[in-house]
């Protein structure tokens, strides 16, 4: 069956088995099923019986069109979405680099790196985190995620320089030191405080123990959602969007574990942009890898963070000063870190602790924004979501 993800130069006619076979499928799935999959229908003279839809990420899109777009748009006609229009890539924001990690602030509706669920125009582009981050911050270096965030989630994450690097980050992520913070705006009204505890499956459909934290930051009662601010003791497969699931206080934009009716009724009314959820990783606290890499042929085993050298967002020529101090082969490697990025020591173990915070994206501020409940900047800055 001849499928498209864009339009081609040459058009197929559909003999009768195969033009049956996708009225069939289009019946069965649903045309929102066919959206997600991200296809298109051609043909010269048959008329499908549902409006043709393309699937665009939006950073691929010609910046001129960027900011109204959506990630599923209504195929405007020949020519609107041709890949080779000049594309620029989104900016991604550093919020802590050292010789070892960086950590950054994934956009909304960009994927890590490529995998399965990759379009085609993404893949051509190469517009994933991972690649933009090559391309801008490290000058070519090649960096690995250590942990994952969905597609359409957005928020702090950390991505290693090397093998050492991204296998001992991921001992950071796992150490009881270490805090996931997210902002989640969720349907109904919640308790000022609920743990779920529900085992929740993974990707292979393996049931897992999972905890959740869920603590209300904020009840917007007239668009009937809470905010809350939620912290992860595990990191499961969709673990915040399934166990808010369980208690019926779905994660506004889900399409996957939350309710249509309420998504449809934010992208009407609140500027949610489809593609998008509204599950935003705030603040990520860990060790610093290097304390503990085990591995004795690690390349840093027995350094010690006190003896790098610091460099704050307010330095003169920060990308020179950033570039110097990457260098692997220096003695005192450098850490740059930005204005809402904070060291501190964990009493415990007297392990060096980081904190990287990631502000509440502008889509997100918009929607909140929008809400009438007498929102603005001033509120969010003084709940701590966005920062001057």
């Amino acid at each position: 069956m001849p499928v498209r993800l864009f339009p081609a130069p040459e058009l197929f006619k559909f003999c009768t088995v195969e033009r049956g076979l996708v009225v069939a499928m289009a019946a069965i799935l649903g045309r929102a099923s066919c959206l997600q999959f991200g296809s298109k229908f051609e043909n010269v003279h048959w008329k499908p019986q549902f409006p043709t839809w393309r699937a665009m990420h939006t950073s691929c899109l010609p910046s001129d069109r960027r900011a109204s777009a959506t990630l599923l748009d209504e195929d405007s006609g020949e020519g609107g979405n041709d890949v080779s229009e000049v594309w620029e890539p989104p900016q991604i924001e550093r919020l802590y680099e050292d010789d070892y990690i960086i950590g950054v602030s994934k956009p909304g509706t960009l994927l890590v790196h490529n995998n399965k669920g990759a379009l085609l125009i993404e893949k051509q582009r190469k517009a994933f985190l991972k690649n933009m981050v090559e391309a801008q911050l490290t000058a070519g270096q090649r960096v690995s995620p250590v942990h994952r965030l969905d597609r359409p989630a957005s928020g702090a994450m950390i991505l290693a320089k090397s093998g050492d690097a991204a296998r001992a980050a991921q001992a950071s992520l796992a150490h009881p030191a270490c805090i996931k913070e997210y902002i989640v705006l969720a349907r109904g009204s919640t308790p000022d405080l609920f743990i779920c505890d529900e085992p929740v499956n993974d990707d292979k459909g393996r049931p897992k123990t999972a905890i959740t934290q869920c603590e209300k930051v904020l009840d917007l009662p007239e668009a009937r959602c809470t905010l809350l601010k939620v912290i992860i003791k595990t990191g499961r497969w969709h673990q915040i969007r399934k166990h808010l699931n369980h208690r019926a206080h779905h994660v506004i934009g889900d399409v996957q574990h939350g309710k249509g009716r309420d998504n449809r009724y934010f992208r009407e009314n609140y500027k949610m942009r489809s593609g998008r959820i509204f599950l935003h990783a705030a603040r990520l606290t860990f060790p610093h890898p290097l304390h503990l890499s085990r591995d004795p042929t690690s390349k840093y085993p027995n350094e010690s963070i006190d003896n790098l050298e610091f460099y704050s967002s307010d330095s003169e020529d920060l990308e020179s000063v950033s570039a110097a101090g990457l260098d692997s082969k220096q003695a005192n490697p450098s850490i740059w870190m930005g204005p809402n990025t904070t060291l501190s020591e964990d009493p415990k173990t007297r392990h060096q602790l980081i904190t990287i915070r990631a502000s509440l994206p502008q889509d997100l501020q918009d929607v909140l924004y929008a809400i009438p409940d007498g929102l603005d900047p001033q509120k969010l800055l003084s709940l701590g979501l966005i920062f001057q």
